[in-house]
């Protein structure tokens, strides 16, 4: 591929000045070479790895951190869109932090019990064995927030943490929400210290994982619970879909705080919903989330999203990623400063299929989306625990080397 910066969109060209100005102007660096190397191939027109590949290098090392610390704080001024045309070839975005624990030869109970630094070591050994372009630095250990509001959680061995008892069972409940513990979210800072932790040694593309409003409130009253109650109730859910916005918002800035360029917002309970009711209940309200982030946000609902994907699209959320939903159908229904990020099924191929079979399911959803620009590659939802790591690196692989 040659990147030739006169012919390179305005995004890409700014990156890739940056990288030459450090280049020209640095004159003793370990990894200089290479970099130096990479420029003359651009400005020649010779054939040179994608940008975003580079970018992977250079995060990597330590001796190119202050070039990379330059790249994120260009990076913070970009839309979703522009990193995906800058990339130089299709993104991954990688779900798959239960498999970092099997990679680390760890349990998930171990890591979601075991504090900041054990999980920092185990997502380490996960993303430097994948090198993704996106890469989420915390354990999926949403359920945990209720535990400030007397909720009461339970840690499977090899299972994420799920809520046992919801704090919030009725109106006289609601008194609750007022009343934080914070002696009870140990477990909630700990996993913000992992941020933290790659922040201070590498310079890649940190995506933080904040829980949507809907979902949050599943977490406090309990996700059937609340779907019956929309009908039942809608005051008392709108009530505490205000107070998981205000939670939503502070858990993200957190995470930005600490490092994170990107957001995802999982929804997965919004799901439950009919068109009316996730307008009413979870969309509205998840707009409310991303309008108080400064930063691009990606939102993702599990599930058969395709009777909502205007909605979804209208939050204002960068990206919207979907599991079951035909992708080719839902491109013209979907803003082109949006971008759409799915769905290669976890549980199907790529858990049970051979390398060669996930590479062809693979290329076959790269080769429909060919001409969509707007275009991330992903799997659907969280790639279980027992995938082989094979499996993954063959998914992997093939992005990366599409053309």
């Amino acid at each position: 591929m040659a990147l030739m910066i006169a012919r390179q969109p305005k995004e890409t060209a700014v990156l890739i000045g940056i990288i030459r100005d450090y280049a020209r102007n640095t004159t003793d660096g370990q990894d200089l070479e290479e970099i130096k190397g990479w420029v003359n191939k651009v400005e020649g027109g010779e054939p040179a790895q994608p940008l975003i590949d580079l970018m992977d290098l250079i995060a990597y090392k330590e001796s190119l951190r202050p070039l990379g610390l330059q790249l994120l704080e260009e990076i913070k001024r970009m839309t979703l869109l522009d990193l995906v045309t800058a990339a130089g070839r299709r993104m991954y975005f990688h779900l798959a932090l239960s498999v970092h624990s099997r990679l680390a030869g760890t349990t998930i109970r171990e890591n979601i019990l075991g504090g900041a630094e054990r999980q920092f070591k185990t997502i380490q050994i996960g993303l430097e064995k994948v090198h993704p372009d996106f890469n989420i630095t915390i354990f999926p250990d949403l359920a945990p927030v209720v535990e400030p509001f007397g909720g009461k959680v339970e840690t499977p061995e090899d299972q994420v943490p799920m809520v046992v008892e919801h704090p919030i069972k009725s109106r006289e409940d609601l008194h609750k929400l007022n009343n934080m513990d914070m002696s009870k979210a140990g477990r909630f800072l700990e996993t913000m210290k992992t941020i933290q932790m790659f922040t201070d040694q590498y310079t890649f593309l940190k995506c933080s994982v904040a829980a949507g409003p809907f979902s949050l409130a599943g977490f406090l009253i309990g996700a059937e619970q609340i779907a019956r109650m929309t009908i039942k109730d809608p005051e008392f859910v709108k009530t505490v879909l205000d107070f998981s916005v205000g939670l939503a918002v502070m858990g993200a800035r957190t995470q930005i705080e600490l490092g994170a360029e990107i957001v995802l917002v999982g929804d997965p309970t919004a799901s439950l919903l009919s068109p009316k009711a996730y307008q009413t209940f979870a969309a509205e309200y998840t707009r409310k989330v991303i309008e108080q982030i400064e930063r691009p946000v990606i939102l993702h609902v599990c599930g058969q999203t395709s009777h909502i994907i205007e909605m979804m699209c209208a939050t204002g959320a960068q990206g919207i990623s979907v599991d079951l939903v035909d992708l080719p159908a839902i491109v013209s229904r979907v803003p082109s400063d949006v971008v759409i990020i799915g769905n290669i099924s976890p549980v199907g191929t790529l858990l049970n299929g051979t390398a060669e079979e996930v590479r062809k399911e693979t290329k076959d959803l790269l080769d429909k989306m060919r001409d969509v620009p707007n275009y991330i590659l992903a799997t659907g939802c969280e790639i279980p625990l027992e995938t082989p790591y094979e499996n993954i690196m063959a998914m992997v692989e093939t992005v990366k080397n599409y053309h």
